[in-house]
């Protein structure tokens, strides 16, 4: 089963093709591969994340305040289908902690949850059920629409010896703005 709920503190770095080629013999030394990196090869992320019309979450965000929330839609499926198993999280930051909850449904579950308002029977799981509870109070106070499309290609490694610390690499950034229009109101796809 999927992780449900976690925290952790993250930084990022911009690396060179040739700082992450030079830095993989010291990878290998130290870290194991995540389970998800079969044979060594990267996975596919994609998302969709949600704002409000006006942008007030990207706007907060990047003026880097002390809290900040987002909420957003990812599959580790190119081409999900509507039958495919998808994560609706919502990212929560306090003082560089970044603690991030999800819930695992289908991918016709949260698009009818996300544009519709349709709550997804998540079969009674407690877990699943709170943080479906916070995932509703944050579309309260936000009247989300989706936004932005991203995906990238990543490769990610634990720690043999501390198996808590994570070491990701993200590379071909594909990012898709404005999901929806203003003027009339509809989603593209």
């Amino acid at each position: 089963m999927a992780i449900q709920t976690f925290a952790r503190k993250e930084i990022k770095f911009l690396l060179t093709e040739a700082q992450y080629q030079s830095l993989l013999p010291q990878l290998e030394r130290y870290m194991n591969p995540d389970q998800f990196c079969v044979d060594g090869k990267e996975y596919g992320i994609y998302n969709i994340y949600y704002d409000t019309p006006d942008d007030f979450l990207i706007r907060e965000s990047l003026a880097k305040p002390y809290y900040k929330e987002k909420i957003r839609l990812r599959s580790y499926l190119s081409s999900a289908n509507p039958d495919n198993t998808v994560f609706l999280e919502i990212k929560k930051k306090i003082g560089g902690i970044v603690n991030k909850r999800r819930v695992t449904m289908k991918l016709q579950q949260a698009e009818a949850y996300m544009l519709h308002g349709i709550r997804p029977d998540l079969g009674g799981k407690h877990i699943q059920e709170q943080v479906m509870d916070e995932i509703e109070v944050f579309r309260q106070r936000y009247p989300v629409v989706p936004k932005q499309y991203i995906s990238y290609q990543r490769a990610a490694y634990f720690g043999k010896d501390d198996p808590n610390f994570r070491l990701t690499f993200d590379r071909a950034l594909t990012v898709i703005l404005s999901l929806y229009r203003y003027e009339d109101q509809v989603y593209d796809k």
